[in-house]
C-alpha cells in the first residue's frame, strides 16, 4: 500500500520515502561509526556533500486505480545536499536535504509528484556515557497516495501536505552492552483538503545492541497521541458524527537488526518486524491492528551495488465491514518487493535501474490494486 514516511502520515511511509529515511539514517550510522574509531581530531570542522540525479522510468498504474489503470512514462530530477561538523568533543551538527521530482507524459489528473525532506540534528555527548540530540525535520509531499486505511475514503487521492516534527532525545550508553535512549517528538501536519491536519505526541524509549562487525539489533515500543483539527468521529458504520472531535492514540511496537556477513562488510541484511495498534475516539470504526514484516539485503563491492527488498504488511480491522451488505471483517494486505543496482563509473558518477512491484489485497473491490515501476538514470556526487 503506497503511504508516505511514518513520521509524516498516518499509516506508514511510501517506498521513495522509506529509501530516503534509510540513505539518511544510513549516513548518519556511517558518521557515528567513524566517530567511534577515528580520533575526533582527525576530521575537519567542516565536511558536506552534495548529489543530483536524473532519469526516465515507466509506471502503469500512476493513479494506483483497481480498475482502468493509466499508464505513464515520466522524467525524475533529483537533488541531495548534506553537511556536517563534527567537534573534538564528540558534538556533531548536521543538515540534510533531499528532493525528488517525477513528472508524468501522460496522465489526466497528475503531471507532478514531489517529496523534500530537509533535518538539522544537534548530538551532544555529555557526562560520561550520556548524549543528548536536538532534531528538526521538515517533509513536504505532493503526490497520489492510498489513504484508506486511516480514511473514510477507499480511493487514492492526490495527496498534499506539510509536516513539521521537533525530536528531543536523551541517550545512556552502557558499552558493549548497548544503549538506551528515550525521545518525545512532537509533530504538526498540516494537509489540503479533503485530509484534515493533526498534532501528533508521544513518548518512544528502544534499546539497542551492537555485536559482531558492526551490526545492531534495537527494540522499541512508542506511544502516540493524534487529534485532528476538525475531523469527527464516525458510527460503527463510518458515518460523520456531528459535534465530536475524533483522535487516535498508538502503540507501535518494533524490533529491527542491521547485520554483517563478512568482515569487509559488503553483505548486509536489515530485517524489521513491527506492530502497530491504533484506537480512535469514538465508536471503534478505525480500530486496527497493523503486522509488518521487511527483509532488505544489500551487496556492495566497487563498482557495484545490489539491494534487493520485501515487505509485506496486514491490517486487521475490528469494526469495519465489507458493506452494508457484507458484515464481514474488512482486511487489508500490502506487498511490496523492490530491486536495484548501481554502477559506479568515476568517484562522482554512478548509473543506477530500480523496479519495484506493489500490490495490495483486500475483501473490498476498491481497495484492490497492482503497479509497477521501473526507472534508469545517472546519479552525480560531489
Amino acid at each position: 500500500m503506497r503511504r508516505v514516511i511514518a513520521a509524516a502520515f498516518p499509516a506508514g511511509g511510501c517506498s521513495r520515502g522509506r529509501r530516503w529515511a534509510s540513505a539518511f539514517l544510513g549516513s548518519m550510522a556511517i558518521m557515528t561509526s567513524a566517530q567511534d574509531n577515528v580520533p575526533a581530531s582527525l576530521f575537519p570542522l567542516w565536511d558536506r556533500s552534495l548529489g543530483g540525479r536524473s532519469g526516465f522510468g515507466y509506471k502503469d498504474n500512476v493513479l494506483l486505480s483497481h480498475s482502468h489503470p493509466e499508464r505513464s512514462t515520466f522524467f525524475s530530477t533529483g537533488l541531495e545536499a548534506s553537511v556536517f561538523r563534527l567537534a573534538e568533543d564528540g558534538t556533531l551538527l548536521n543538515f540534510f536535504f533531499t528532493a525528488d521530482n517525477n513528472h508524468y507524459f501522460s496522465v489526466s489528473k497528475v503531471d507532478d509528484e514531489w517529496l523534500v525532506l530537509g533535518q538539522v540534528q544537534l548530538k551532544k555527548p555529555f557526562a560520561t556515557d550520556w548524549e543528548a540530540t536536538f532534531a528538526l525535520d521538515y517533509f513536504f509531499q505532493n503526490q497520489v497516495l492510498d489513504v484508506s486505511a486511516t480514511e473514510t475514503n477507499l480511493s487514492a487521492i492526490e495527496v498534499e501536505g506539510h509536516n513539521i516534527q521537533f525530536t528531543p532525545a536523551l541517550r545512556r550508553n552502557f558499552g558493549e552492552a548497548g544503549w538506551l535512549e528515550i525521545s518525545v517528538p512532537v509533530a504538526r501536519r498540516i494537509f489540503r483538503e479533503p485530509l484534515d491536519s493533526f498534532w501528533e505526541a508521544g513518548p518512544k524509549l528502544a534499546f539497542g545492541h551492537p555485536y559482531g562487525r558492526k551490526s545492531e539489533w534495537i527494540v522499541s515500543y512508542s506511544f502516540i497521541d493524534r487529534p485532528y483539527d476538525s475531523r469527527t468521529e464516525t458510527t460503527s458504520t463510518g458515518a460523520a458524527i456531528p459535534g465530536t472531535d475524533l483522535e487516535f492514540q498508538q502503540h507501535k511496537f518494533e524490533a529491527a537488526s542491521w547485520h554483517y556477513w563478512d568482515e569487509a562488510r559488503r553483505w548486509r541484511t536489515v530485517t524489521k518486524l513491527s506492530y502497530r495498534l491504533n484506537e480512535d475516539s469514538g465508536s471503534g470504526y478505525f480500530d486496527y491492528g497493523k503486522f509488518q514484516l521487511s527483509e532488505q539485503i544489500r551487496f556492495r563491492a566497487k563498482p557495484w551495488e545490489l539491494l534487493a527488498e520485501v515487505r509485506f504488511g496486514h491490517y486487521f480491522y475490528d469494526t469495519q465491514t465489507v458493506s452494508a451488505t457484507d458484515l464481514s471483517r474488512r482486511e487489508l494486505s500490502e506487498l511490496i518487493w523492490h530491486l536495484r543496482a548501481e554502477y559506479q563509473f568515476h568517484k562522482w558518477m554512478k548509473a543506477y535501474a530500480d523496479f519495484e512491484h506493489e500490490r495490495n489485497f483486500s475483501n473490498q473491490r476498491l481497495g484492490r490494486y497492482a503497479v509497477n515501476t521501473v526507472s534508469a538514470g545517472v546519479i552525480l556526487e560531489f
